[in-house]
């Protein structure tokens, strides 16, 4: 169950990062977390894949690294980082 919730986390905050840089879908990004977070990647990407089904992240390759605490660019218990994200950009309007 907590991977489902942190997999809901991270489709929202790569679906409104996409919208700030005008992205039309997401085709690669990758998250880091915290190695106390508990977390299976595995089975988060499983989530992500599943629950993207349908939005801007259908598709998108998925990678989450995992920090051990204290190591160098490790986020935050709790915290997730968003560390590189791909996509297609919207086509612009003619008029």
């Amino acid at each position: 169950m907590h991977e489902i919730s942190a997999a809901h986390g991270i489709i929202r905050a790569v679906i409104e990062e996409c919208g700030r840089r005008g992205l039309a879908r997401a085709s690669a990004f990758r998250v880091s977390v915290n190695a106390l977070d508990g977390l299976s990647p595995e089975n988060v990407v499983h989530w992500i894949e599943f629950m993207g089904r349908g939005t801007r992240l259908e598709g998108a390759r998925v990678e989450i690294r995992v920090f051990r605490d204290g190591e160098p660019g490790c986020p935050a218990p709790g915290d997730m980082r968003l560390d590189t994200l791909e996509g297609e950009m919207n086509e612009p309007e003619v008029t």
